[in-house]
């Protein structure tokens, strides 16, 4: 069987943020394939293993590590949260977060079977850690982050690294102490 590469991109890419099992069911229903429990479970053990190595290759903004420093220091409570899996998010913290910094978070939130990226996380963020919606700042890095933390009902900085446009008010281009104001 010959498996279209591009497809199964572009599924992943469209998906993200899913609980990996939903990721991997669409991309067995578009394959036209149904996908046995043990295939399941090998394909989603290889997609893990691709992001831990894929992962390591991203580099960590200088100005977010700082940006986090200095939010600390002034006592605010800090959250990791993302699409990624939360084996590997754990992973992905844990190996490129100084040591110092990974002590810093209360918490990693990565998406697992239960819940997913947007409401799932910010419910479990709030219901666990005990904190009201008009206590949480999020930053996201895109426009769909953008829309989550706002459908949600908290207060939502884009932070636009690439200049595109946007008709989002809350917008900055550096983490930095001008980010304080919002």
């Amino acid at each position: 069987m010959i498996i279209d590469i591009e497809l199964l991109k572009s599924c992943y890419v469209e998906l993200s943020g899913a609980p990996r099992k939903e990721i991997v069911n669409k991309i067995s229903e578009r394959l036209g394939m149904e996908f046995s429990d043990a295939l399941h479970n090998d394909f989603s053990f290889a997609l893990t293993e691709k992001n831990k190595i894929d992962l390591l290759d991203v580099e960590l903004f200088k100005d977010a590590l700082e940006f986090l420093k200095m939010l600390k220091h002034n006592g605010k409570i800090l959250y990791i949260s993302s699409s990624v899996p939360n084996a590997e998010l754990s992973y992905l913290a844990k190996k490129m977060l100084p040591i110092k910094l990974y002590q810093y978070m209360s918490g990693i939130y990565g998406t697992d079977g239960s819940f997913k990226k947007g409401k799932g996380h910010f419910n479990k963020i709030i219901s666990n850690e005990r904190v009201e919606k008009d206590e949480v700042i999020f930053f996201g890095d895109d426009v769909m982050d953008v829309n989550l933390g706002v459908a949600f009902g908290v207060d939502t900085v884009l932070v636009n690294r690439t200049n595109k446009n946007t008709d989002y008010d809350k917008v900055v281009h550096r983490l930095d102490d001008s980010c304080v104001q919002f």
